[in-house]
This record gives structure tokens, C-alpha cells and sequence, in this order.
């Protein structure tokens, strides 16, 4: 059964309706079941049709910078979550889930809003994230949603760095659909590491960038 201060923030934001979860969310053991095999274990887990997700996670005492950094890193390297809400009893902190980790205890650089535990910031909070908005898209046009870059997500990240290594290797000499080629190896091979390295079971295939 979810924490009363977590359960208020959940049904004041739609995520909860009348107690049970809002389509979409997942609570508590399900939302740690999907991520088996991970460090971070959320305690809420909305995904929408468009497959993105927000994470929650309730702490009873406000957590530490380099726990908060450590949460963000692995949600941004997933690149699927553009929202990371740290619920505490007297707080809900958001955090930009597509925004590139910095140092690992340099948590705040990636805060976007800070709502405390009452009713006119709670409908705040609903209004600029909210299951509703977050469904709908709303919550793009937001001054919140307006200060997360896709660009920065780790998939768009990851693109970039790996058409520039191609472009490395076809100015060194090398054919460009064989560097294409010798990259996609390479990604498979390091695919193949992380399988067996998880136990061919639970695995994931980003990696900390």
C-alpha cells in the first residue's frame, strides 16, 4: 500500500483515481518489476501510448544529492523517461529526465520545478504534468515541458556521436558503408557483453555514458 504523503501527490495528480492506479501507471512491485536487474527501483511508473514514461519515487526523508544524480543517470541513459518526480512528505522535485548527467552528485542542474505538499501547488503541479497533461501533450507547451530538449535524450546522444565516429573512420580511409558496418559489430558485440554479463536475463542495453 503507497505512503500517504505519495498517495495524495498520485491522486492529486491523476495518477491515482479514487485509491486504485490511472491507465498506464504502474505502482510499487509492478513498477519495480519492469525494471529487474536495475539499481534504480521507482515506486510508480507512468508509461503513455507513445511508450514514454514518468518515474516516481517516494523517499521519507529528503534524499541525497549523489542518490538523486544516481536515479537521473540511470533514467536518462534509458531515454524513454523525460520526467523523474522525487516525492518527499513536504515536497515533490522534478527533474528533466532527457537532460545529460553532469557530475554524480550534481543532482540539482537537472531540476525543473519544486512543488510543496499542498493543495494549490499540488493542482500546479497537475496542471503542468499531470496524468491529463502528460497525456494529452499538454505538458509540451508548458513552461516546464518547454525546458526539456529531446535533442539532449540519450538515443538522439548516441546518434550523433555514432554518425560522427562514421564520418572519423571514412576520413581515415575506410569505405563508409564498411564503417557502418564495423560499427554495427561493434554494437552488437557489446550488446552480446552485456547479455551474458546480466545472466542472459533483465538486460538492458544502455550503457552509462
Amino acid at each position: 500500500m503507497t505512503t500517504q504523503p505519495f498517495h495524495d501527490v498520485l491522486e492529486a495528480t491523476g495518477y491515482l483515481d479514487a485509491g486504485d492506479p490511472a491507465p498506464g501507471v504502474s505502482l510499487e512491485r509492478d513498477a519495480r518489476d519492469a525494471r529487474r536487474a536495475r539499481n534504480f527501483q521507482p515506486d510508480a511508473v507512468w508509461r503513455g501510448q507513445s511508450s514514454l514514461r514518468v518515474y516516481f519515487k517516494y523517499e521519507r526523508t529528503a534524499p541525497s544529492p549523489t542518490a538523486v544524480a544516481a536515479w537521473h543517470r540511470e533514467v536518462w541513459n534509458e531515454g524513454v523517461a523525460p520526467l523523474l518526480w522525487v516525492v518527499s512528505p513536504d515536497k515533490v522535485d522534478i527533474y528533466n529526465g532527457f537532460a545529460r548527467p553532469k557530475a554524480k552528485s550534481d543532482a540539482e542542474a537537472h531540476r525543473i520545478g519544486t512543488f510543496k505538499q499542498s493543495g494549490s501547488q499540488l493542482r500546479k503541479l497537475d496542471l503542468a504534468a499531470g496524468r491529463l497533461a502528460m497525456d494529452t501533450g499538454r505538458f509540451w507547451q508548458h513552461t516546464m515541458g518547454k525546458r526539456i530538449n529531446r535533442n539532449t535524450s540519450v538515443d538522439r546522444l548516441l546518434l550523433g556521436d555514432l554518425a560522427r565516429l562514421a564520418d572519423d573512420l571514412a576520413d581515415a580511409g575506410l569505405d563508409h558503408a564498411d564503417a557502418q558496418s564495423l560499427i554495427g559489430r561493434s554494437i552488437f558485440s557489446q550488446y552480446l557483453v552485456v547479455w551474458l554479463q546480466n545472466g542472459m536475463t533483465g538486460c538492458h542495453f544502455a550503457q552509462d555514458v
